[in-house]
Parts: structure tokens; sequence; C-alpha cells
């Protein structure tokens, strides 16, 4: 369930996107390799590639761990998108404005996606049109 601090997010990002002229659509539908449907915040296109981007926004501290980790789940489950001639890249884009994040939700989403944080707009936008694919980390055991 959507809360309205992170529509009211998902709003400012969606006018920042407009302002720096690039094309995209928002909750975007997509089956994971689970069968399962997730709605992506944004996808966005810039003239490199295309990234999928979730964004991440709570008051809550409590929730920001599951926050994080349905974002985990979804891209991991979506991460054959990550892979071929049309690949996404995925992005975990943090309202950091407020202190609630911790390290942790920090590592477990970079395993997963490209991190930005809302407090860095410009930077965000560099990701977007200019940052090099993410890849992920090969799984190892023990």
């Amino acid at each position: 369930m959507r809360t309205q601090a992170v529509e009211s997010v998902a709003d400012e990002v969606a006018e920042f996107l407009i302002e720096q002229e690039f094309r995209f659509d928002r909750h975007v539908p997509h089956a994971g390799r689970s069968g399962r449907i997730w709605k992506v915040d944004f996808h966005v296109r810039a003239e490199k590639r295309s990234s999928l981007v979730y964004v991440l926004s709570t008051g809550s501290r409590s929730a920001a761990a599951r926050v994080v980790n349905t974002v985990h789940i979804a891209f991991y489950d979506l991460l054959y998108l990550s892979a071929g001639p049309e690949a996404f890249q995925f992005i975990s884009l943090f309202d950091d404005r407020i202190d609630i994040w911790n390290e942790q939700d920090f590592r477990l989403a970079e395993q997963v996606s490209i991190l930005a944080r809302w407090s860095q707009p410009e930077e965000f936008a560099f990701i977007l049109r200019e940052a090099p694919p993410w890849k992920p980390e090969p799984l190892t055991m023990f």
C-alpha cells in the first residue's frame, strides 16, 4: 500500500523528470520471474538507456526496512530485465531528506540496483543519463 508521503515524493520526482526533459511513465507493471506483477514507480527513457526507478520514502524508521525489503525483492524478481541489448538499469531512489535509513538499507538496495539520493537530484539525473550500466555482483555461498 502506497502512503501519501511516497506519492508526494514521487510527484516531486515526476516534476523533476519533466524539468530535465526525460521521457517517463509512472506505475509501470512488469512481470517478474515468479509471475508476480510489480508496479515500478518510474520507467525513465534516456538517450543511452532506460531505467526502472523505485522511490523509497517513508516517515518511519520502523517501516524503512520493510520498504527496502520490498524493493529488493521486486528488483531481484525483475533481474532478467537487466540483461540483453535493451537492458534496463535499476535505480533505488532514497528520499534521504529525513534521517531514517541505515547502512544495511543501502547495502541491501545496492545488491540489486544503483543507489541515488533525492537530496542530490543532479546526481540522480546523471545516473539516468550517463552512469555505466549496473551489473549484479556474482552470488557466493559462504
